[in-house]
Parts: C-alpha cells; sequence; structure tokens
C-alpha cells in the first residue's frame, strides 16, 4: 500500500522515521497499524495526500513552504488530540478518532482554491500558533494589499493564550476578495467572540469603504430601516437585545465601523456587539431586495 506525505509526517512526530510509502505487512506504531487495518482511513491517507499534493503543486516556493509549515502543525495536533485512542493501540478507537481529522482537513484544503483567477490561497500561522490566517500568493501589488491587510487586521487583536484568531479570504463578485476575522476567547468565565471584515478590490488595488457598497446621501434612511427591521416580529427578549441599538448607532456603524459589516451577495449582516446575554442575536442579516434601493451600482452587480 502507498501512503503520502501525510503518513510520514504522522509518523516522525510519533517518534519514529518512515519514508513516504512503506509496506504494510513491516507496520510497527499503532498509528501505521490502524491505517492499514481500516480502509476508509487508509484511503482517506491517499485522498489527503493528493489533495495535499494538488495544493501545493500551484504555489510558488515561499507559498510551499508556508503550506508545509500548516500541515505539519496539523500533524502535531492530530497526533495530540488522539493520543487517548493511540494510547489504547486499539485500532478501530483510533481509526475512528483519526477519521474525523482526516475528512476535516480534507475539506480544508480542498476549499484553497484561487479566490480570483490566478490567485491562490495558502494557509499560515501567526506569531503564536493560536493565529492562523490565508494569504494570497502571487507578488503582485493587489496580492500584496490583500496580505499587508491580513496582517494587519491580525496585529489589531491582542490574544491571550487561550484565546483563537482565524482569519479567511474569499471571493465577493469578479475582482472583489473579502477578508474576514473570527476571534474567540475561551479563557475565564465568559468566553467572547467577534468577527471583523475587510473587502479589496483587486482590479482597482485598493480598499472599499461603505460609499463603494452603499449610496452615501441615503445612508440615515438605510439606517432607519435596519431599526425597523429588526424590531419587526421580534420577541420581548429580542427587542431587549436590540434596545440600545437605534438608528444613530447603525449610522456610526455605516460611517465608521464598516469592518462590522459582513457583505455576501445576498445581502448583508451586521455585528451589532448586544450585551453578553443577548449572544445569540449578535448578528443582524438583511436580504438583498430590502437593500436594492441603497446599492450602488457595484453592489447591485454582486449582489445579482
Amino acid at each position: 500500500m502507498k501512503f503520502q506525505l501525510l503518513i510520514s509526517l504522522i509518523i516522525s512526530v510519533a517518534g519514529n522515521s518512515y519514508a513516504a510509502s512503506f509496506d504494510c505487512s513491516k507496520a510497527k506504531s499503532p498509528i501505521e497499524k490502524s491505517i492499514c487495518a481500516d480502509p476508509k482511513l487508509s484511503a482517506l491517507d491517499e485522498k489527503l495526500g493528493d489533495t495535499y499534493s494538488n495544493i501545493k503543486n500551484n504555489l510558488s516556493e515561499v507559498a510551499k513552504s508556508k503550506l508545509r509549515n500548516h500541515q505539519t502543525a496539523w500533524v502535531k495536533s492530530l497526533a495530540q488530540d488522539c493520543s487517548d485512542a493511540i494510547q489504547t493501540k486499539d485500532n478501530k478507537k483510533i481509526a475512528s478518532c483519526l477519521i474525523n481529522y482526516y475528512e476535516s482537513r480534507i475539506q480544508y484544503l480542498s476549499s484553497l482554491n484561487p479566490p480570483v483567477d490566478g490567485f491562490y490561497k495558502f494557509p499560515t500561522l501567526g506569531k503564536t500558533s493560536n493565529i492562523s490566517y490565508e494569504l494570497l500568493d502571487k507578488p503582485t501589488g493587489a496580492a500584496n494589499l490583500v496580505n499587508s491587510t491580513v496582517e494587519k487586521m491580525a496585529s489589531s487583536y491582542e490574544l491571550g493564550k487561550e484565546d483563537n484568531l482565524e482569519m479567511s479570504l474569499s471571493s465577493l463578485g469578479q475582482s472583489i476578495i473579502a477578508i474576514q476575522a473570527n476571534f474567540e476567547t475561551n479563557g475565564g468565565a465568559h468566553p467572547d467572540f467577534g468577527a471583523s471584515y475587510s473587502y479589496i478590490d483587486m482590479s482597482k488595488g485598493r480598499e472599499l469603504k461603505t460609499e463603494d457598497f452603499f449610496i452615501k446621501n441615503k445612508w440615515p434612511e438605510l439606517a432607519k430601516l435596519i431599526v425597523k427591521k429588526m424590531n419587526t416580529g421580534a420577541d420581548q427578549e429580542t427587542k431587549d437585545c436590540y434596545s440600545s441599538i437605534d438608528d444613530q448607532a447603525i449610522l456610526e456603524i455605516l460611517k465608521t465601523n464598516f469592518s462590522a459589516i459582513q457583505i455576501t451577495n445576498k445581502g448583508i449582516s451586521i455585528l451589532l456587539g448586544v450585551p453578553r446575554y443577548c449572544r445569540n442575536n449578535d448578528f443582524f442579516d438583511l436580504d438583498k431586495s430590502s437593500l436594492k434601493p441603497f446599492m450602488t451600482d457595484g453592489f447591485k452587480a454582486i449582489a445579482q
């Protein structure tokens, strides 16, 4: 049976050293034996290796190194997260744990497609292991602007040991890349989360602002509509959560805190920053049909 790069990394992390392909009759470690013994896990191992190689082959040497580091970090976390099962030396228990991680990793790597034609995404780790983000591969001015914006956003967060920050890239229309930062704090008695967004027009080589999406002289009217929609049909608990948010608060987001608004081709989602006990009401969505009178032509083209 032939195994790809991943299995050699796993075994290396486990403390042994093997080539990328080996004879299952000579399998010794619990991980080796579980992969050889489980057809589904064996197939996933091959698929993950192929997926990883296909992504790597489309990257520059710098990006390949970043991807390799990201894969190695994932392998280390895999060995740690499945350590209880590995200690049992029970092939079925080990396979059961590994399969979930394999499937998730394959899905993640498969999502690393070019968000804009000609540009590839690759993952890297930040200054600490609890910061991860995606960058664009290719030394162009537009790609450099995206990457510098990503790293600027990442550096704006102050993370503790129990906090995590994950930043991802996605395409919006034909030439816009949306940058999303998801923050989560796991420490203390009250876990918290948040998100922020930025938008880069690759064709124009600049970061987009509120006025690129919404007609400026209609912002006050849009703010009133959002507040009205927030309270329409809402139960009393939800209304209480939104009680501190009026049209002036929404207008302030449009004017100075556009990073709190997620733009999609279906509409918008606003991070409202409600009290902690209302976190299930933290985001408010508005569909494109309601927004159409306020959209710029550029936003209308995206929302088709």
